[in-house]
């Protein structure tokens, strides 16, 4: 393994930017330019998941929603990511607002959850809830 060194990082930084910012051959260029530094590392992780709604997901829970169902969704994911997939499935439509509460204590969560107005989504984590 190696440390990148500050004059390495720069090189490097000026090198992607010129590549990105090129008219002609920009992909070569940029993959060149990321590939002139990819020497000597050792691969600490790496991760990539992609979670495929089913067929119909979309439209189901659009429908339901605009029929005013009420529709819940539990997950085991991190507030963000269940944020995300409720707008990337249909589950809040564009025009709702999220309202994110992260509270420490049953006070807090109690103070979050009074200003919640009933009208948009409620994403609660799953700290808050015990």
């Amino acid at each position: 393994s190696r440390i990148l060194s500050e004059q390495e990082y720069k090189s490097f930084a000026k090198s992607l930017h010129k590549a990105k910012t090129s008219i002609n051959n920009r992909d070569k260029k940029v993959e060149a330019a990321i590939e002139s530094i990819e020497n000597g590392l050792d691969l600490i992780a790496l991760t990539g998941v992609e979670d495929m709604l089913q067929e119909n997901v979309r439209t189901t829970l659009e429908t339901l929603r605009n029929a005013g169902i009420k529709i819940w969704m539990l997950t085991g994911d991190k507030r963000e990511t269940a944020t995300c997939i409720s707008i990337s499935s249909k589950l809040v439509s564009r025009n709702d607002t999220v309202f994110q509460m992260e509270a420490k204590d049953s006070k807090a969560a109690y103070t979050q959850l009074s200003q919640f107005d009933n009208k948009g989504v409620l994403v609660i984590d799953g700290a808050t809830l015990q």
